[in-house]
């Protein structure tokens, strides 16, 4: 079992899941859970579909209903409860290059050559903000 998981969130649109997703298929890294609102038979078949198609582990949890912060309370708590030592979130609009894993771990050693105690770090960049 991985130490690192990340959560992929999505409410149908199968056509951008099929995008955002292929990016975090890194069982080598991580383990992926994909917490899906669908409501839409597609949208609830698409997680299963891709999880066979790539031939990944994925945990699957369907029927996620409440909206994006329902979502995001779901996704954490779930992944709080195994032996992770981070974790991670990205919504189904969010593409991350191939390398974004490996580029967003190397933040955390960064800061802290620099003497910082890095709690979290993010795969966007925000040009007109500072976030602590």
């Amino acid at each position: 079992m991985n130490k690192v998981a990340m959560a992929l969130l999505t409410k149908d649109k199968t056509e951008l899941s099929a995008q955002t997703c292929k990016p975090l298929l890194q069982p080598n890294k991580f383990d992926l859970f994909w917490i899906d609102g669908s409501s839409t038979a597609a949208g609830e078949r698409f997680p299963y579909d891709m999880s066979e198609k790539e031939q990944v582990s994925i945990h699957v949890c369907s029927n996620v209903r409440g909206g994006a912060g329902a979502g995001l309370v779901f996704a954490l708590t779930e992944m709080l409860k195994g032996p992770y030592t981070h974790v991670g979130l990205c919504e189904q609009d969010v593409l991350c290059s191939g390398d974004w894993f490996d580029r967003s771990f190397a933040l955390f050693d960064i800061g802290l050559r620099d003497g910082f105690s890095v709690g979290a770090v993010s795969a966007r960049c925000y040009a007109d903000r500072v976030l602590f």
